[in-house]
């Protein structure tokens, strides 16, 4: 009985082990759309502030997070075209 559950254990531990190679978290300035206040969070506060371009990776701000090129042309925001995108952006108009 053993031996049959063994691979299943080795294939279990594989895939357990696979998400221990995930980086923290970066840590963001996020400005206020208000007053222009600074707050450093990982998560957005709210719909009233806007994220500052740079990450961080510790609670403080003052530890920037060094990208590789490749790594830095991918950031882009959720739900936005890729920075390196080739194909013309088409828009509808609702009425």
């Amino acid at each position: 009985m053993l031996s049959r559950c063994r691979p299943l254990i080795v294939l279990f531990g594989l895939l357990a082990s696979t998400s221990s190679i995930a980086a923290p978290a970066t840590w963001h300035w996020w400005q206020s759309k208000l007053d222009g206040r600074l707050f450093c969070a990982q998560a957005s506060p709210g719909p009233g502030w806007s994220k500052r371009p740079r990450a961080y990776r510790d609670l403080h701000c003052t530890q920037p997070v060094q990208l590789s090129p490749k790594a830095a042309r991918n950031q882009f925001e959720p739900g936005q075209p890729e920075a390196d995108s080739t194909r013309e952006l088409h828009t509808q108009r609702l009425e």
